[in-house]
């Protein structure tokens, strides 16, 4: 997945009965939109420790809105996610700076 496909999830696009997640939109310049192509519309099946995290979360914090939110309820900024999320857990690993998520 793509990182603006994974913030703009919304609690609705995931199915835990069938252990699937729905790939409707994606995140850029702050604003939600269809992705550019048809074919980037699809289901994915969640590997089990994704589903049982999931599952979690859920239980904590209900089933509504972004998966990924701010305190605001909209979804974290993409800018944001690098520098206060990705970059801290690069650190916190020991991994080299210029480790995208995309590898």
């Amino acid at each position: 997945m793509r990182i603006g496909e994974c913030l703009s999830i919304r609690y609705k696009d995931i199915d835990l009965d069938r252990g699937t997640i729905k790939i409707e939109r994606t995140l850029y310049n702050g604003e939600c939109s269809a992705p550019k192509t048809q074919s980037s519309r699809r289901v994915l099946t969640l590997p089990q420790k994704a589903l049982q995290a999931l599952v979690r979360l859920c239980e904590v914090r209900g089933k509504s809105g972004y998966l990924f939110a701010t305190s605001s309820g909209k979804p974290v900024d993409v800018s944001n996610f690098y520098k206060w999320t990705w970059k801290q857990a690069l650190k916190r690993a020991g991994s080299p700076e210029y480790t995208t998520p995309h590898r």
